[in-house]
């Protein structure tokens, strides 16, 4: 039965399969495989007794484009298929989004295999839109702590980031990944990461300077810094004490004497933090003797610094103040 036959002038399908998250996959819901998928009819006049959609039988996830990826481009794409009687996707009509994403969304689309939407029973052909949507921030609810750097799969040899990485996972314990046990070099580093990995470094060189019988306040080892006088952590406005960063947002506090929030007591524990941001923070608490060389404040444009750089700045910065803590 051909789609005119049963008078239909469009069924969208409206399957969103992929929120791609600098290349890892989150649900939008709790399908298997972290797949969720909706029908609905739009604009349809149907000569049905019973029409019944088919389902998403096989997906595959579309590439993160590397150009895409390192220029932070993200969004929607949105394509447009001809789905034939056994389901199979039979011709790509048309994609709406970023013409560096779309490539890469037209190709995954073209291998998704639904079962067959039946009218009456009988198999017929729909039309139908598949969209994927791209985002270069990845957010987390939980953190991975690395043992080895083989634990993080994505951290290649040959990235510029591999020894940074190494020496922080391996030497320090101070590299942690995402949900999905990967580091993600290239997503941009958020204030509750930030938080989370000034906290392990100031645990880190402050028992190393007990063990080196050593006061780290009286050596200057780092300062308290916390220009709103808060005195709990119940006074940040948007603070939850169920975030993978939370138990260090109150260790900074109670241990350290330590906020990053901002005028308002807001923390803001999912924007991205700049490299002047993490520059000033550094500075204010460790000292400009601290901020490694290779990094200065920017003058005009600030820029968001990924997690990659940040492990490169720790690993400098590491150099510093491990040597103040020597016996």
């Amino acid at each position: 039965m051909e789609l005119e036959t049963v008078k239909l002038r469009q069924i969208l399908l409206n399957f969103i399969l992929f929120s791609l998250l600098c290349g890892v996959s989150f649900s939008q819901g709790t399908k298997k495989d972290g797949i969720s998928s909706k029908f609905a009819a739009s604009d349809a006049t149907i000569n049905c007794t019973s029409l019944i959609l088919g389902t998403a039988a096989f997906s595959v996830t579309p590439e993160y484009p590397n150009e895409a990826k390192s220029a932070k481009i993200g969004g929607s794409v949105k394509v447009t298929v001809q789905i034939d009687k056994s389901g199979k996707v039979s011709k790509v009509l048309n994609a709406d989004g970023h013409k560096l994403l779309v490539k890469s969304a037209t190709e995954a689309a073209r291998r998704v295999r639904f079962t067959p939407t039946l009218c009456d029973t009988k198999p017929v052909p729909i039309v139908g839109v598949v969209t994927y949507n791209f985002s270069p921030f990845v957010f987390s609810d939980s953190y991975f702590t690395a043992q080895r750097i083989e634990d993080f799969p994505d951290v290649k040899s040959d990235s510029k980031y591999y020894e940074p990485i190494f020496s922080l996972v391996e030497n320090y314990r101070l590299a942690f990944g995402l949900l999905d046990r990967k580091f993600h070099v290239n997503s941009p580093l958020t204030k509750g990461e930030f938080a989370h990995s000034l906290r392990m470094t100031l645990d880190l060189v402050s028992d190393r300077a007990v063990l080196s019988k050593k006061d780290p306040v009286k050596i200057g080892l780092y300062k308290s810094f916390n220009p709103e006088e808060i005195k709990s952590v119940s006074e940040i406005q948007d603070f939850r004490n169920d975030q993978p960063y939370s138990k260090s947002l109150e260790i900074l506090l109670s241990k350290y004497d330590i906020t990053l929030t901002n005028r308002g007591k807001i923390f803001r524990a999912r924007i991205p933090v700049t490299q002047n941001e993490i520059i000033d923070f550094w500075t204010q608490i460790f000292g400009s003797d601290s901020v490694p060389i290779n990094f200065k404040k920017l003058q005009g444009n600030d820029r968001v610094f990924t997690r990659g750089e940040f492990a490169l700045f720790l690993h400098e910065s590491l150099y510093v103040l491990t040597y103040k803590v020597l016996p």
